[in-house]
């Protein structure tokens, strides 16, 4: 006997003069030749089968884009749009301006201010920001221009030479500080007098900015990649959240929510009635950009918050927040603490433009994609772990 059945897949990857070897013990009959090498072509292409498989990316549709909203003033009235571009700090105009308190009793060392929300500033939910563009009467040229609106005040303009020739200053974003622009006298002014509070300036990121950098988040950097960039926006530069998980947390509390009270980016209507089944994506793609999760979205007090008015719907926590740690806390992560989970914090991985309509399709990795993936580390790879950490929320009770 040759005994060349006893070669296996390995061996032929591990001995470059297998082949020879397995020649020279066969007996050299036309027709042992002919077996000899439909063999090694069939296991040639199981094991470039194999390796396909494991290193290809299959896609799945879970949804649709129903909405697509940007916030251009952190914690003010959002936009609704049909398209928007996306960019690698977020849509486009989505939170590049903030409103910061110079006079801040507590300042971060080395910044002039701290910025201002809704939880400590609730009258920001009344403004309402307008993207619009300036024609210079001499150039003819346009330029951008950020009007704000609030009742009782006459509309404001920022123009594009205000937003970049004030002075460049480091200003402190929760956990995140960066450089902005400060936008001039008369709009903070204007903020102060409608808000009630003096020494409140509005700065903006420009686009020769770097941004902010969430892997150096002291408390969720693990989960961002150093790359990673963002405006103001809290820690990602894009949240998603799902309809269905909406009318979920709605039946819970007795009344119909409305979805600008999570304040996402985009919001999905997903294929299937499940709620909360963003819970265990990994990747998706909208329109050929790919976004990465980065982690679920904590809620802070803001939900609380009419976000229309600012008023708050109770003392302390509301039936909504009180609700929802009954059933959405993440054990999975102890960073999350008492803060009930909804929506995916996520990243593009390339600019494009995406749509209302557009499709949503999860991305199912093989197995060594799945291995090569930066959430590998603290953040759970895998599908089965993401379906696990799913599991430890407890969305379905």
């Amino acid at each position: 006997s040759s005994g060349y059945g006893h070669i296996t897949a390995s061996d032929l990857r591990l001995h470059p003069d297998a082949i020879t070897m397995l020649f020279q013990e066969m007996i050299l009959t036309p027709s042992a030749m002919l077996a000899a090498v439909m063999a090694l072509v069939a296991m040639v292409g199981v094991l470039a089968l194999h390796q396909w498989f494991r290193s290809e990316t299959h896609t799945s549709t879970v949804g649709e884009v129903s909405r697509i909203l940007i916030y251009p003033l952190k914690s003010a009235r959002g936009i609704s749009l049909e398209s928007s571009m996306c960019l690698k700090h977020g849509f486009q105009y989505d939170r590049r301006w903030v409103v910061v308190n110079t006079n801040s009793e507590v300042k971060v060392s080395g910044t002039v201010g701290t910025s201002v929300s809704m939880v400590n500033c609730p009258k920001l939910a009344q403004i309402q920001p307008q993207i619009g563009f300036h024609k210079c009467a001499v150039t003819r040229q346009r330029s951008l221009a950020l009007n704000l609106t609030a009742e009782n005040m006459p509309v404001i303009e920022i123009r594009q030479e205000q937003m970049t020739s004030g002075r460049l200053e480091h200003i402190h974003v929760p956990r995140v500080s960066c450089l902005a622009y400060d936008c001039g006298e008369n709009v903070a002014r204007w903020l102060s007098t409608f808000l009630g509070k003096p020494g409140l300036r509005l700065y903006h990121m420009a686009g020769n900015l770097e941004g902010r950098r969430p892997a150096r988040d002291p408390k969720w950097g693990s989960v961002a990649r150093s790359e990673d960039v963002v405006s103001f926006a809290s820690q990602s530069p894009y949240l998603v959240c799902t309809e269905q998980s909406l009318a979920d947390v709605s039946s819970r509390v007795g009344r119909e929510l409305e979805m600008e009270r999570f304040r996402p980016n985009i919001v999905v209507k997903c294929t299937s009635s499940k709620p909360y089944a963003e819970d265990a994506w990994q990747r998706f793609a909208v329109n050929n950009i790919v976004f990465r999760i980065m982690r679920r979205c904590g809620r802070c007090m803001i939900i609380q918050q009419d976000p229309m008015t600012g008023e708050k719907d109770g003392d302390d926590v509301s039936p909504l927040l009180g609700k929802m740690r009954e059933y959405r806390l993440d054990s999975s992560d102890e960073r999350h603490g008492r803060a009930p989970v909804f929506g995916i914090r996520v990243v593009a991985n390339c600019e494009g433009q995406i749509s209302v309509g557009d499709t949503v399709a999860m991305e199912e990795l093989g197995s060594a994609a799945l291995g090569s993936t930066p959430q590998a580390a603290g953040a759970g790879a895998g599908a089965a772990a993401a379906a696990a950490a799913a599991a430890r929320i407890g969305s379905v009770k």
